[in-house]
């Protein structure tokens, strides 16, 4: 039986998984790239908050170089995160086949 801790971990390595394609397939197309790319990583709340949060430090991938989600829990954040990368990736691939 696998726990919530386990399924989320799981979509989480999905996600970055994903998101490793896209970028690799962004570099091999156009070759700039920043050492962090794919840097994505979760966030404890921290004795002052009750938020959650993933991070995601990335130069080929979205419209921006760094993004934070947060919610209430880490399935809150990985919701968000998810339909943000996802949308990101679509695009790349749409402006390459475009090209």
């Amino acid at each position: 039986m696998t726990t919530e801790l386990e399924r989320l971990v799981m979509r989480f390595e999905a996600l970055r998984q994903e998101l490793f394609d896209a970028i690799d397939y962004e570099i091999k197309m156009d070759g700039h790239h920043k050492s962090y790319e794919g840097r994505l990583s979760w966030v404890w709340p921290h004795r002052f908050t009750d938020e959650y949060q993933i991070d995601l430090a990335c130069y080929v991938i979205g419209p921006n170089r760094g993004y934070t989600w947060t919610g209430k829990s880490f399935a809150e954040c990985l919701d968000q995160a998810e339909v943000d990368i996802r949308r990101w990736i679509q695009v790349s691939r749409e402006a390459w086949q475009d090209a």
